[in-house]
């Protein structure tokens, strides 16, 4: 279904707007690159400061780092630790503000095609359509297109960056992470397939109600002077006011069904790390779990960059 739609999205667009998609795709493995550099990066640094013997148990260390040197290797890697966060940080903004561009650049290109579509049209066909639906399709459905681009970029981008998180923390700590990603990712797949009728009666109600908000506004403002004549402004402001809050409540609960995962399911990931925590901390002696300590670091810092992009896939998957 989103190759099929980003397929049919695609076959709009420009030559230039193609070739920016494909350098938001570079933009983009790049940053999952320094995602995971990021993350792994912190292992030395916490071994390092909770544990003096980590050089000397960890084989590459020794290679880089001398042994008498605990000070210096603190420095050394809280710094590339540091560093590669900013540099992802860097590279994260620079990705959203592409993101963003591209979207909304399209937006506006398929808006005037359908401008200029409609200006071209002969008039027996121009006749044939209401006014209000092709204002609406002009003005707000091309909105909509350029907001499903988007939530298909989005996803894009953000399974390639989770992809890779993914994999690191999977080198790091195999058994935890694969049990934890596969319970994470079947909630919300089972989330967004208890949501995805409810969401697809919302979008029918919300695309219905856009173009006779546009219908009450044209009815309303084109018969002003029999409104004033006939003192019939309840009834427009009714109408419209009926439509509008239609419009309102179902926009509503789709923003509820997108957002309210997030908190359940990130609340969920701090509690099941807290256990995990505590059980190790009962069955590992302090040096087996000053050794493991490192790895929970890691642990942590992957899940805080996981969770918010397993919600982000999720909102845009249901948004397409």
């Amino acid at each position: 279904m989103i190759i099929y739609t980003l397929k049919r999205l695609i076959e709009q667009i420009s030559s230039k707007r193609k070739i920016q998609f494909l350098f938001l795709l570079v933009i983009t493995v790049f940053s999952a690159l320094l995602e995971m550099l990021s993350i792994y990066s912190i292992v030395p640094f916490i071994g390092l400061v909770t544990n003096e013997n980590y050089i000397i148990n960890t084989p590459y260390l020794e290679e880089f780092i001398e042994l008498d040197s605990r000070n210096k290797a603190i420095i050394v890697s809280g710094l590339l630790f540091g560093s590669l966060y900013i540099l992802n940080a860097i590279s994260r903004i620079f990705l959203i503000y592409c993101t963003a561009r591209l979207s909304y650049v399209v937006t506006a290109e398929l808006s005037i095609n359908m401008y200029e579509f409609k200006l071209l049209d002969s008039y027996s066909n121009y006749i044939v359509e209401k006014s209000s639906t092709i204002i609406s399709a002009i003005t707000q459905k091309s909105v909509q297109v350029g907001s499903v681009l988007g939530s298909i970029i989005n996803c894009i981008s953000g399974g390639i960056i989770f992809l890779c998180i993914v994999s690191i923390l999977i080198l790091i700590n195999p058994q935890v992470m694969i049990i934890s990603i596969l319970f994470f990712v079947a909630l919300y797949y089972l989330i967004s397939l208890l949501s995805k009728k409810e969401i697809n009666k919302s979008s029918k109600i919300i695309n219905l109600s856009q173009n006779n908000v546009v219908k009450c506004l044209q009815d309303g403002i084109g018969a002003i002077r029999n409104i004033i004549l006939d003192k019939s402004h309840n009834f427009y402001i009714k109408l419209f006011k009926k439509e509008n809050f239609n419009l309102a409540r179902n926009s509503a609960f789709l923003q509820f069904i997108q957002q309210s995962p997030r908190y359940i399911l990130e609340a969920l990931g701090i509690f099941l790390f807290v256990i995990l925590l505590i059980y190790w901390n009962e069955t590992k002696s302090k040096e087996e779990f000053l050794t493991i300590f490192p790895t929970l670091a890691a642990l942590a810092v992957g899940a805080q960059r996981i969770l918010p992009l397993l919600n982000t896939i999720y909102v845009n998957f249901i948004s397409i």
